[in-house]
């Protein structure tokens, strides 16, 4: 609900103001009322409206006044004035100046109704981006205006959950991923890293017909089905929006010590007990490092596999198995059996972990950093140029858009490592293969959408690789800026004035 002052020295035309907001603005409530300029700016020092509607002339400060004021104190209120026709070409000259739109009196209910209709529209979207920037930074762990987040968030009470698709979100690569957010319309918000990821913040009035954790698992299954493991964490207890910040923190954290490879899992927060410690046993350590030692490489790798194996079975976590492949990397280094450098190795485990959908596929990716030698293309000869075959690759994936394009499909067309089809993205795209992907696949849609004329967005989004219409619709704005439905009308205007 938006809120209203509205200012006039007349009590009769002040009544009649409220009585129309009242009776045609359902999205709007009556905050406050004044009777002059200073009386309005003293009482919006406690609270400010979303909109302002001022009298033009009245005692001790006029609505002109009183709106250059208030763009000045409070730039986000949205201010308007109503004028008789004896000041008209006071308040145009106002207005040219970017002070304010306006309405003539007598006020009429149409025109009341015209005018909250395009005030709400403006405020729909700057509660939106408001509410994300808020998110965003919270979620980044900066600092936050905390009475911000009281006035755009206006619920008294505040579900959240979060869920990840597959790995955690990279931490080297630049080219991190796309933030996604959820659309103006709706009501459950939500602020992605990456495409991988959802942190839901949930009014508590929209779960009164049925729990939070089944609004959720209704989520799960609409949103995040298709290839692939997720990791859900739900804070089943309501709280006040002050307090969002430290339940993300504690969802964040949860995920960090609780993805697994390969593992689906649906978590309460609140129902989570003491973490217990981890024992690591040493014995395959030891042992890789004698068959290192020994020049026997091929037990080595079958003894780390092995271990990969077990480690995902068990369900461990992993930041942990990470942590146990940087062990692997050092007993490699340690003994001379490769010398890697340092950024190539991190973002060889970041872009195995990110990628891998179980156990085998993390071994896969990994088999290339266990290799004596360099990991070759097994269909192209260890010679082949990474140019050329970076070109074969981006060709294949333009022609072949509209199928569930994954690295694994890919590696698997053409016969190559993940380590090496990655490094291949890194070196000629400077970004990852998963964002090259995203993004060929939104210029795409950008193309179809400006050349035929009435297509549907769920067509365009099939004929692009998204599953989800409402899916495309969310990364195409987070890409562009627009919804494809907007990008649409653009140019459907652009052709028929060049018709």
């Amino acid at each position: 609900m938006y809120t209203v002052m509205a200012v006039d020295d007349e009590p009769a035309a002040l009544n009649h103001l409220c009585k129309i907001i009242r009776k045609i603005g359902k999205d709007f409530c009556i905050l406050d009322t004044a009777e002059h300029g200073a009386d309005a700016l003293e009482k919006m020092k406690e609270r400010q409206p979303d909109l302002l509607f001022t009298d033009v002339k009245m005692p001790v400060m006029d609505g002109i006044g009183l709106v250059r004021e208030v763009k000045n104190k409070y730039p986000a209120v949205l201010s308007y004035v109503i004028s008789g026709y004896q000041e008209f070409e006071y308040v145009k000259g106002a207005i040219q100046s970017g002070v304010c739109d306006y309405l003539l009196k007598p006020v009429i209910p149409s025109k009341m109704e015209e005018v909250l209709g395009q005030a709400k529209a403006r405020l729909d979207e700057i509660y939106y981006r408001k509410r994300y920037g808020l998110i965003k930074r919270l979620c980044q762990g900066k600092e936050y205006p905390g009475e911000e987040l009281r006035h755009y968030f206006q619920d008294e009470w505040y579900y959240s959950a979060l869920i990840r698709k597959n790995g955690l979100p990279r931490r080297f690569t630049e080219a991190a991923g796309i933030e996604v957010f959820s659309e103006e319309a709706e009501q459950m918000m939500f602020y992605g890293r990456d495409e991988m990821e959802a942190l839901y913040v949930c009014p508590a009035s929209l779960s009164r017909e049925r729990s939070f954790p089944a609004v959720i698992d209704r989520c799960l299954k609409k949103d995040w089905n298709g290839p692939g493991y997720h990791t859900c964490i739900i804070s089943g207890e309501a709280f006040h929006i002050e307090d969002l910040p430290e339940k993300a923190k504690k969802l964040y954290k949860v995920l960090n010590k609780k993805s697994a490879i390969g593992k689906d899992q649906r978590l309460i927060l609140e129902e989570m007990g003491q973490e217990k410690k981890e024992s690591v046993f040493q014995g395959a350590f030891l042992a890789m490092s004698v068959y290192l030692e020994n020049g026997q490489t091929e037990l080595f790798i079958k003894e780390a596999k092995k271990c990969l194996r077990k480690w995902t079975q068990e369900g461990r976590s992993q930041l942990w198995v990470e942590n146990m492949v940087r062990q692997i990397v050092y007993i490699m280094q340690k003994t001379g059996y490769r010398n890697l450098e340092g950024e190539d190795y991190e973002f060889v485990l970041e872009d195995a972990f990110f990628y891998a959908l179980d156990s085998e596929d993390l071994i896969q990716s990994l088999e290339g950093l266990m290799s004596a030698g360099k990991e070759g293309i097994q269909g192209h000869g260890a010679k082949a140029d990474m140019e050329s075959f970076y070109r074969e690759v981006t060709a294949y994936m333009q022609e072949h858009l509209a199928e569930p394009l994954t690295l694994q499909h890919i590696c698997r067309q053409f016969g190559v490592s993940q380590t090496y089809l990655s490094k291949a993205f890194r070196r000629c795209a400077e970004t990852s293969f998963s964002n090259y992907l995203t993004m060929v696949r939104v210029e795409a849609a950008k193309r179809i959408m400006g050349e035929q004329e009435g297509i549907f967005v769920r067509d365009v989004a099939a004929m692009t690789g998204f599953s989800d219409q409402f899916y495309f619709s969310r990364i195409f704005r987070s890409v562009t800026g627009m919804r494809p439905s907007d990008y649409m009308a653009d140019h459907a205007a652009v052709r028929e004035e060049n018709k």
